[in-house]
């Protein structure tokens, strides 16, 4: 199977989830998962999703979002695609405008009366920010005294031309407003047969830092929970520590590099856990290999 083309976010990630997209590949290939749904319970960028989606290699993906204004934004990529497009066409990018969308993270829930408006302020507030943390201050600082300022990374036509190429996924696209955590339970509780999750929930050392919907240690200890006992397909991805890899000691591990940019872009190791088990070589339950982006072209060629 080749690699799909991944999709462009109109949204900016610290995280890139480049290298993953292969991962998630050759887990669905493994697992011949092709007819099944993928649910993303951290949206996010959506990008591992609908770039599968994207290429047909999965017909249908369901993205959870519990941070309203991301919610919004996919919300309205997908049915408010021309209020949102114009939208961000006819906005100033100036931290006036930052300072009166910045208001918008005081809801704490979305309003169905005000969806393209605070997913403008999600977009606008994502890529004018540090590292495109919501929660963040503006670039070039709010005195302007940087050499890039506000509008550097806010190119209205390429934004608007990735936002109308996802749009046309809508028919195979749902976004939820919901908890993660809550999500997974009821699923485990639910027949889930035609569905595999993957889960990439917020990292466990920066996750203050990055998110606002972040979760304390109790929080990252009922996800475990959840999954230990959930009856789907799932492979999830975190940042690497003791406490996660103590958490999940009787699943498979492995971990992939990826590229992490804030203020200085460094190359981390992230965990790689599932709960699936295949045979391989002729032996029962033997784990699943997984492998990095560096190796990927070789473990394709060798298993055709």
């Amino acid at each position: 199977m080749s690699t799909p083309n991944q999709i462009e976010s109109p949204l900016r990630y610290p995280g890139s989830k480049a290298t993953f997209l292969n991962v998630v590949l050759r887990f669905i290939e493994t697992h011949n998962l092709h007819e099944k749904e993928i649910v993303e319970p951290y949206a996010g960028s959506g990008i591992v999703s609908l770039s599968l989606v994207s290429a047909g290699i999965i017909k249908k993906a369901i993205l959870i979002e519990r941070d309203p204004l991301i919610y919004a934004f996919w919300k309205s990529v997908f049915e408010h695609t021309d209020t949102l497009s114009s939208l961000i066409e006819k906005v100033n990018v100036n931290t006036d405008t930052w300072h009166q969308l910045k208001n918008y993270l005081q809801y704490d829930h979305p309003n169905d009366l005000y969806i393209p408006d605070l997913a403008l302020a999600c977009l606008f507030l994502n890529r004018t920010n540090f590292s495109g943390i919501l929660h963040s201050g503006p670039i070039g600082g709010r005195d302007q005294s940087s050499k890039y300022k506000i509008d550097c990374r806010f190119n209205k036509e390429a934004i608007i031309s990735r936002i109308q190429k996802i749009s046309l996924l809508r028919h195979s696209v749902s976004v939820v407003f919901g908890d993660a955590l809550q999500y997974l339970h009821a699923s485990s509780a639910e027949n889930s047969g035609n569905r595999f999750f993957y889960v990439d929930p917020p990292y466990f050392k920066q996750g203050r830092k990055l998110y606002r919907y972040n979760y304390k240690i109790v929080d990252h200890k009922r996800l475990a929970d959840i999954l230990r006992n959930a009856n789907f397909p799932w492979i999830l991805s975190y940042d690497k520590h003791e406490y996660i890899e103590l958490l999940y000691d009787n699943f498979i591990r492995t971990h992939q590099s990826f590229r992490y940019t804030t203020k200085i872009p460094k190359n981390e190791n992230e965990l790689v856990i599932t709960n699936m088990r295949t045979p391989l070589s002729g032996k029962e339950n033997q784990l699943t290999t997984f492998i990095s982006k560096a190796n990927l072209s070789n473990f394709l060629n060798a298993s055709e």
